[in-house]
């Protein structure tokens, strides 16, 4: 498994919408704790990109009680544990972005 560094994936997925995910404002712009977070779980740089660019950061900064650009790792990590599969419903997601 070949895997970017994680400060230079942060580097690329860390630039504001429209650019760069939906989400960027609402994790302070730093996404090095999600990708790390992610990786803790098994995730791979693809399924790491497919997850930031998708809706499950903001549907998790939703259920969050954090205000606006201050939602971290946990906020996602909460989410994902909220899934009753989050690993299929990933695999999903990976074959819609084919």
């Amino acid at each position: 498994m070949n895997q970017r560094s994680v400060y230079d994936l942060a580097a690329e997925l860390n630039k504001p919408f429209p650019v760069g995910p939906y989400s960027t404002n609402r994790y302070g712009r730093n996404w090095g704790p999600c990708i790390k977070m992610l990786r803790k779980r098994g995730c791979t740089d693809d399924e790491i990109k497919i997850i930031i660019y998708s809706k499950w950061p903001r549907w998790a900064a939703d259920m969050s009680d954090n205000r606006y650009g201050r939602h971290t790792s946990a906020d996602l990590a909460r989410f994902l544990d909220s899934m009753p599969n989050w690993k299929g419903a990933l695999k999903d997601l990976m074959e819609q972005a084919q």
